[in-house]
């Protein structure tokens, strides 16, 4: 797949050239190469301020690129019931001109209590630090979540309610702090997938019980 400016072009193994036209300055392009028979994201460059208005078609597979505010979480609240996959791996979210590392509190949680996410997956960005308490409360359907390896800690219930939890994909090679109030479910088995060779960390006697 094959973005410029917003513009998407669908490309298989066979096509050597795509031409898109009425391209001027400031490019946004981006590359998506995949496995054949996988499913493909529907590719969305932003900047501060775009999200509400480029996701309004909001696909079921959605990927984001670029940088949004961190109050625009809004925005993916809002069409929380549409979304299904959703790959933030290369978003950068800032705050007053900077740049956070934050998931903050109740990202993902839907905006009213009858509002039931249908979101399954997600990749969080790969340059987070932190997420925050109840990042996705009330994601009931959520199976696999990719955690990358820059996440240092994980703020209490931030994904208890996702009940349907069923694999976490966890980049780091030590685990990362967990709040001291619980943050996944408990009452059922979760795969946790960890990089090879890191396995003897997160058994280790101080790791705290969940990673165990």
């Amino acid at each position: 797949t094959i973005s410029v400016n917003d513009v998407v072009k669908i490309a298989d193994a066979a096509t050597a050239k795509l031409s898109i036209g009425s391209v001027m300055e400031d490019l946004n392009i981006s590359i998506q190469v995949n496995p054949k028979g996988t499913q493909v994201y529907t590719v969305v460059h932003v900047h501060e301020g775009e999200l509400e208005t480029k996701i309004a078609s909001t696909p079921k597979r959605l990927k984001v690129v670029g940088t949004i505010n961190q109050s625009e979480f809004t925005a993916f609240q809002a069409n929380i019931s549409k979304i299904e996959a959703l790959d933030l791996a290369d978003l950068t979210i800032m705050k007053n001109g900077q740049i956070v590392y934050i998931l903050p509190t109740g990202a993902f949680e839907p905006l009213t209590p009858t509002t039931r996410s249908t979101l399954k997956s997600v990749i969080l960005p790969t340059n987070l630090k932190r997420i925050d308490d109840l990042a996705f409360a009330r994601n009931y359907n959520i199976k696999e979540i990719t955690i990358p390896a820059s996440v240092e800690y994980i703020g209490n219930s931030a994904f208890t309610t996702c009940i349907g939890l069923e694999k976490l994909i966890v980049l780091r090679s030590t685990p990362c702090e967990l709040g001291n109030m619980g943050v996944f479910p408990t009452t059922k088995t979760i795969t946790i997938e960890v990089p090879k060779g890191s396995l003897a960390a997160y058994q280790a006697p101080t790791t705290q019980s969940y990673w165990k």
